[in-house]
């Protein structure tokens, strides 16, 4: 099982709904669980982030997960949601659920990141075709 499938399997989500956080096509997420293809330097970077570990280990180069030090919460996930199931004392299925739901989560903040993202390389592609035209 390469690296992007068990992480996207950890948080129980479809390859669909992780194509969807990502911004790409299900059949690239499918190609690169097949290593068929990587992801481009720009997926991994965004795969590294929305699953919380290294971009070497999203490509394989390592099989340590840990991403770098400035960027690693106080807890990482697993702990969190372990301090959050005893708070609440979840029965197995809630915990399940929970679970499942920060995935959905961690989806829609992607995509709402994208969508900025692509909100500001618009404006500054506009801007660019402005200075352009005002020069010629």
């Amino acid at each position: 099982m390469t690296v992007i499938k068990k992480l996207r399997k950890s948080l129980g989500l479809s390859q669909i709904e992780l194509a969807k956080a990502l911004n790409v096509h299900q059949t690239a997420v499918s190609q690169w669980e097949n290593n068929k293809t990587n992801p481009d330097m720009g997926q991994a970077i965004r795969l590294s982030i929305f699953f919380n570990v290294s971009t070497d280990y999203i490509l394989g180069r390592t099989d340590d997960p840990t991403p770098p030090s400035h960027s690693k919460p106080h807890l990482d996930e697993d702990e969190a949601l372990n301090e959050l199931y005893k708070a609440t004392d979840l029965s197995h299925e809630g915990q399940a659920l929970l679970k499942h739901y920060l995935g959905m989560l961690k989806i829609k903040d992607m995509q709402d990141r994208n969508l900025e993202i692509s909100d500001e390389l618009a404006i500054k592609d506009m801007n660019s075709k402005k200075k352009n035209t005002l020069s010629h």
